[in-house]
């Protein structure tokens, strides 16, 4: 905090002004974030996906969790990271993008959760093992065959620079699988590749909710176009009108709404905003202005509880 050069520094004029912001911030305190979406995380899973025996060297769980987070963080949709058995009844939308390994209490807690009304969404190689790291019995996705409404019976791993295309025009890496339907709908199949006329993408309706899959590995556009479909059935819309590389996130009481606006970028943003900013004490009646480098906290008032 204080260099050794001392007060004069460069670093502690800015700990200085982080401390007057922090200060002008003291109305958040007390404001939580709601998250309507969550991210499934759990460590013993990875930790038996890591295993070298993996079909595939492109098999990465991190990589899934992060590609999956990134698309809803560019959309301003705030999400959690939840275990496979916490509860889901806050949730509009749960993703699955590496779960490798499913026990008995987790495969109840999802299958209740889409069947309660739940939107669950599913990427490839998860459902493998239960919690002894055992294949359970009949095919893939073993724990999570009926919620998804189909079987794979064959995976189907890419060389390194192959790729296959999907009938929607997306393309996939990595990964693909021979997928056998029950009571899923097919979205899309491939046409090219190992799978040629296969499904790609399916969406499942189990009891009141939905689960969809996502059998190869998609990125960029592709993989936020099933996201944003998946979400948007969920009732979960982007945040409007938001910038690239600015970060939205809205904490709130019962009363007040607190917008966080944080420029990642190098230019200067806009976000569609009314209140009162925080940090610089402007009013904002329309459209706040957020300076590459910066944070921007707009106060709403709601009246009462």
């Amino acid at each position: 905090m204080l260099p050794h050069a001392g007060t004069g520094t460069r670093i502690w004029k800015e700990v200085l002004e982080l401390g007057a912001d922090l200060g002008k911030l003291s109305a958040v305190k007390g404001s939580t974030v709601h998250a309507r979406a969550a991210i499934l995380w759990d460590v013993e899973s990875f930790w038996a996906q890591d295993l070298e025996w993996r079909p595939s060297s492109d098999l990465d769980h991190r990589e899934r969790i992060e590609a999956y987070y990134s698309v809803l963080w560019n959309q301003g949709i705030s999400v959690d990271f939840a275990h496979p058995e916490a509860d889901f009844s806050g949730y509009d939308l749960v993703l699955a993008p590496a779960l490798y390994l499913v026990g008995d209490a987790a495969a109840a807690n999802l299958r209740g959760y889409v069947d309660g009304g739940g939107h669950l969404l599913v990427s490839y190689f998860s459902g493998i093992v239960d919690s002894n790291d055992t294949v359970p019995h009949g095919a893939s996705p073993g724990a999570l065959r009926d919620i998804l409404g189909l079987e794979i019976h064959e995976f189907l791993p890419l060389r390194a620079g192959e790729t296959v295309t999907l009938s929607g025009g997306g393309t996939g890496t990595a990964w693909s699988e021979e997928i056998h339907p029950g009571t899923a709908t097919v979205l899309e199949t491939y046409i090219s590749g190992p799978a040629t006329t296969l499904p790609a993408l399916t969406r499942n309706e189990f009891g009141s909710g939905t689960a969809w899959y996502v059998s190869t590995k998609l990125d960029g556009d592709d993989l936020t176009a099933v996201v944003l479909d998946a979400a948007r059935a969920a009732g979960l819309e982007p945040a409007s009108g938001k910038a690239e590389g600015l970060e939205v996130v809205i904490r709130s009481t019962g009363t007040d709404a607190f917008t966080f606006l944080i420029n990642h970028a190098d230019a200067d943003a806009e976000y569609p905003a009314t209140g009162i900013e925080l940090i610089t004490a402007d009013a904002v009646t329309g459209t706040a202005q957020i300076p590459a480098g910066t944070v921007r906290v707009i106060h709403t008032h709601h009246g009462n509880a």
